[in-house]
């Protein structure tokens, strides 16, 4: 009997932890909204768009070419020589010139061929850089694609063993009004019943943090820490 009660104890402890900690994560939800939070319960279904919507390290990669493309440009530009004409007016002579002037922003001298070919080299370092950054984050989608499919069918095995639990649970119980099975077999099984049923909860958040963070990936969650 003594070891049936520490059994219940725990029990009933593990679930009085549950519930608090469940009550707590409410409290700081409550606390970042504006509306009530009582008719909020269970998991929303998040849909994502997935191939529709480019990630947002390939956005920040876009820009940063974009950026790196007009700098580049911007330098060729003053690397390139220009033409300037001119005429000077004497008292004398009248109109002369007119002369021609070829001038750079940056200077005309040996280095400039090679100067140019570091400007359109920067070019394409910001292209492979777009598709590094392409690779990267499709790399990490497919990973988290995976993880979140492994969580579904985890979740669904977790529900399926829960379920057995609870059917053992019932069929241990009747065995004891019986006399089939003692109070220790009713106990233990109870027991494992209730681990399963906890496995399936948690797998089930699991696999919604799964998609919360594919949707982090892709930018289509707002940040309130980032904001």
């Amino acid at each position: 009997l003594a070891v049936i009660r520490s059994k219940v104890a725990e029990l009933a402890a593990t679930q009085a932890d549950a519930v608090q900690a469940g009550r707590t994560a409410r409290a700081e939800l409550a606390a970042m909204t504006a509306g009530s939070l009582d008719t909020v319960h269970g998991i929303a279904k998040l849909t994502i768009p997935g191939d529709a919507v480019d990630p947002l390290s390939l956005h920040l990669a876009h820009a940063e070419r974009d950026r790196d493309i007009a700098e580049a440009a911007i330098a060729r530009a003053g690397l390139l020589p220009g033409l300037s004409a001119g005429a000077a007016i004497s008292s004398r002579d009248g109109v002369t010139g007119p002369d021609l002037v070829l001038s750079s922003d940056n200077g005309i001298g040996f280095s400039t061929p090679d100067n140019l070919k570091a400007v359109d080299a920067s070019k394409e370092a910001a292209e492979r850089r777009v598709a590094q950054a392409r690779e990267d984050a499709a790399r990490r989608l497919a990973a988290l694609s995976q993880e979140r499919a492994g969580l579904a069918a985890r979740a669904g095995r977790a529900v399926d063993l829960a379920a057995q639990g609870q059917a053992n649970a019932n069929l241990f119980r009747r065995q004891f009004d019986a006399g089939t099975r003692t109070v220790s077999e009713v106990v233990t099984v109870i027991e494992s019943m209730a681990r399963l049923e906890a496995e399936a909860i948690a797998a089930k958040y699991a696999g919604a943090r799964a998609d919360i963070e594919i949707a982090r990936e892709l930018g289509l969650l707002a940040d309130g820490g980032e904001i």
